[in-house]
């Protein structure tokens, strides 16, 4: 598996040969504002404590199938993430503490939360919160006895979906530029979506969310790409 290395403050171009967001909103006007309130437009961001919708008094969360004990808190401006275990007597130990970075999810039904190493790496941390539940609980694939702890990496096939390609402009928000025409063809047909054939408007929708059996990867989000159908989700 490929390890996400991350370059979201890093300020970058839209890649080139792409149409950015805004040129599809001198068409598209309502779409591009009424797009800025559904959950896929803010399915990736940083923590900022007058977003909050979790509960936090509900917290420390206990896992009995690892032992592990959990909590989240402001500190400083900074949402602090907090693991350890009980000994016999009752007391913590094997205290680890990371600032969260980023949190991945709209919150529409949940949230998972990412450290970013020094070197850019992306990890994801185990605990979630539940909004339809309003509860916490282990992110999925967590919830075991030998789970990755704060070990398992955000790979680029979880990020294309929830953000995009990884060298973003600062403080971008999520956009659709992956799945659009190169610009040499912007003002061909084929440069808006709704007038791409059933074919190729299926190859990108697979993209964002499936895989195909024959392996093409989450980059290759050409419109014109014939697709056979033989896909499976990814999550």
């Amino acid at each position: 598996m490929l390890t996400l290395v991350a370059f979201f403050a890093v300020a970058a171009a839209i890649p080139s040969g792409y149409v950015d967001d805004v040129s599809c909103g001198s068409c598209h006007t309502t779409i591009v504002q009424t797009y800025q309130h559904v959950a896929m437009s803010k399915s990736f961001y940083r923590p900022r404590q007058s977003d909050a919708i979790e509960d936090f008094t509900k917290l420390p969360f206990r896992h009995a199938r690892s032992g592990d004990v959990m909590d989240l808190r402001w500190r400083n401006g900074r949402l602090l993430f907090r693991r350890w275990r009980v000994d016999a007597s009752g007391k913590p130990v094997h205290l680890f503490e990371q600032p969260v970075d980023w949190i991945l999810g709209s919150g529409h039904h949940a949230r998972t939360y990412l450290y970013q190493t020094p070197n850019g790496e992306l990890y994801q941390l185990p605990l979630a919160w539940y909004t339809q539940t309003k509860e916490w609980g282990m992110a999925p694939g967590f919830d075991r006895p030998d789970h990755e702890g704060v070990l398992r990496r955000a790979r680029a096939e979880c990020l294309f979906c929830h953000n995009a390609y990884a060298d973003l402009p600062k403080n971008a928000v999520t956009g659709y530029w992956q799945l659009r025409a190169p610009r040499e063809r912007s003002r061909a047909a084929s440069a808006c979506p709704s007038r791409w054939s059933p074919r190729s408007s299926a190859r990108a929708i697979q993209t964002c969310w499936m895989q195909s059996a024959r392996g093409s990867s989450a980059r290759s989000s050409t419109p014109s790409l014939a697709t056979d159908g033989q896909c499976w989700t990814v999550f």
